[in-house]
Order: C-alpha cells, then sequence, then structure tokens
C-alpha cells in the first residue's frame, strides 16, 4: 500500500487571524489523530514542535502517535523551512509526503482519500485538500504581485477525476497545508526553500513555480514589497530581497516540461482552515461537534487533550 508521511507543525500560540467559534488546536489535533488512525500501518506522523514542548497532554498524544521533534523557529516562515528538511533526515522512506499547519479540521477519511487521489491521479506531483489560495482568501496585500493565475486542467474528459463521490482537478495553488510524491519533493526541496523568500503569499507562489507559471508578473515587480509592521530602518532592505528573490524565482519557474508539476485538490473538500469567513459552513460546524464526540469515545491508544467540550462546537 501507498505509504504516508506526515509532518505536522505545531506551535503553542496564537495570533489575531479571526477563528469560529469552535476553534481550538487541540480540536484540531483531535481531527487529524482522527484522520491519521484510518491509515494504519501505511502512516507515519512526526510533530515539529516550534517553540518549545506542548503542554503535556498534548505531548502524550504526539508521542504515542508519533515522532516529537522540537524546534525554535521563531516565526511560520522558518517553522516550514525546517519541515522541508525533514524527510531527508527521515531517509525518503514514505511513497507521499503531508506538511499539515496545526489550524485545520480534517474529515475522518481525510488522509485516506489522499492515498487514493495519489494512485488513481498518477500525474498528479502535488495534492491539496482543500480549495485554492483564491477561495482561501489568503492573498491579503498582494493582489497586484500575485494576481490570479490559469492553470491549465487535466488531460482528463472534462478536466477531473471522479473518485469516491468527489472530483478531483487542477487548481493553481493552496495553502502551506499540502502534500506530494517524494520523487517531487526530492527534486523541488531546494526551490521550495527557495520562495519563502520573496514576499507576498509565498505558499502560491511556491505552488506556481513548481507548476512551471510565474508568480511575479514582470510589469509588476516592485508591487506589493512592503508590509505596514516592516520597520522603517529595515524596509529598504527587505524591499531589496524580495526584489532579487522575485527576479529569481520568476526564473526558476521555466521549468522542462518533465518537471512542471501538477497540483489537484477535491471538491467537495476534505479538510478546512478554522479562520473566517472561509469556515464559516454549517457543515464544517457539523463535523467539529462530531469530532468532539469522537474524542469523548477515542480508544486509549490514541488518547484525547483535555479540555474539549461539545459547547465548544
Amino acid at each position: 500500500m501507498t505509504g504516508l508521511r506526515v509532518i505536522y507543525r505545531f506551535y503553542a500560540g496564537e495570533n489575531a487571524k479571526p477563528r469560529p467559534p469552535c476553534y481550538s488546536k487541540r480540536l484540531a489535533l483531535v481531527s487529524f489523530l482522527r484522520a491519521f488512525e484510518a491509515l494504519g500501518d501505511a502512516g507515519r506522523v512526526a510533530f515539529l514542535c516550534d517553540g518549545g514542548l506542548p503542554e503535556e497532554d498534548i505531548l502524550h498524544v504526539m508521542q504515542q502517535a508519533g515522532e516529537v521533534v522540537c524546534t525554535d523557529s521563531g516565526s511560520s516562515r522558518s517553522s516550514y523551512l525546517a519541515a522541508l528538511k525533514m524527510p531527508r533526515k527521515c531517509g525518503w522512506q514514505e511513497d507521499i509526503f503531508w506538511f499539515a499547519e496545526d489550524d485545520y479540521l480534517y474529515t475522518p477519511d481525510a488522509l485516506m482519500q489522499l492515498i487514493h487521489a495519489a494512485n488513481a491521479v498518477p500525474e498528479a506531483d502535488y495534492f491539496a485538500l482543500h480549495g485554492s489560495i483564491d477561495d482561501l482568501y489568503l492573498r491579503g496585500e498582494c493582489q497586484t504581485a500575485q494576481p490570479p493565475v490559469w492553470v491549465e486542467p487535466l488531460h482528463r474528459p472534462g478536466g477531473e477525476v471522479r473518485l469516491d463521490g468527489r472530483f478531483w482537478r487542477r487548481i493553481d495553488s493552496t495553502a502551506s497545508t499540502f502534500g506530494m510524491r517524494r520523487e517531487a519533493l526530492r527534486q523541488d526541496e531546494r526551490l521550495l526553500r527557495l520562495c519563502p523568500w520573496s514576499g507576498c503569499a509565498w505558499d502560491h507562489t511556491s505552488c506556481l513555480v513548481a507548476q512551471g507559471y510565474e508568480p511575479y508578473p514582470w510589469r509588476h515587480l516592485f508591487a506589493d514589497l512592503i508590509v505596514p509592521s516592516t520597520p522603517r530602518n529595515q524596509r529598504l532592505r527587505h524591499a531589496a530581497v524580495k526584489i532579487a528573490m522575485r527576479v529569481i524565482v520568476n526564473l526558476r519557474s521555466h521549468r522542462r516540461p518533465s518537471q512542471q508539476r501538477v497540483l489537484v485538490s477535491p471538491a467537495p473538500a476534505l479538510i478546512a482552515h478554522m479562520e473566517l469567513p472561509g469556515f464559516d459552513n454549517a457543515g464544517w460546524h457539523k463535523l467539529a461537534a462530531e469530532t468532539i464526540r469522537w474524542a469523548a469515545e477515542a480508544p486509549g491508544v490514541t488518547g484525547v487533550p483535555r479540555g474539549l467540550q461539545l459547547h465548544d462546537a
């Protein structure tokens, strides 16, 4: 059976993103564990805990499920770059690698469906389990520098593959929760490590560059270089670095046809980013409640972090 290795990035702190009432990283973790257990021997997981160890009960759950690695990256970008190194350190043993952030709600069959899609859509190299970055409201202040990009559909009837009641089709990009085949990751690791330094939505940039599309139109190369939070005495340096990196990633996007990747995702989605407004859907709130009920009855081999209650959903 196709093997799946998950690199799950966990940070105990929080940010100021708008969240639904049911949101918690404990809920996200439990939903992931529910999906992970369905894999049986086909799945392995390593938890990359940034900024020190999580609370004792969460650490216990992680240790039961897989390996725990602590780091002190200090930023989402650094944590992501550390995660990209881990498959190499693990010896490239699995067929598919799934890089997971810690604020997603998983359907129980999400990871199993990922394996099914990897087998059913062999032309795909990268996988998402939700919609494109346009749907996720992640462009923010980079609308000019990174306008929408059209990607060629799958060479299948209707441009999609029907699998277990879902339609898998090609998309332009996704967020930093995504999967890819081992050989694609071997070849693309250095390229993926370059993209976060170009600014804007670097997950969007990474997906476009890997697929062979320029992420920054040349006429807009100098747009959206500085975010308001950048200290004034650092703005010139930040802008210079971003310009240089945008030129580099644009040039690196001109890949040989054999290295132009294909990214696919399902509809309906199999996971949801617990951030508003994208999560504001009755179906996801229902899944959150079902996940909490499952957590209350989870087998001892999994364990359940304390603090989850039905009223949370």
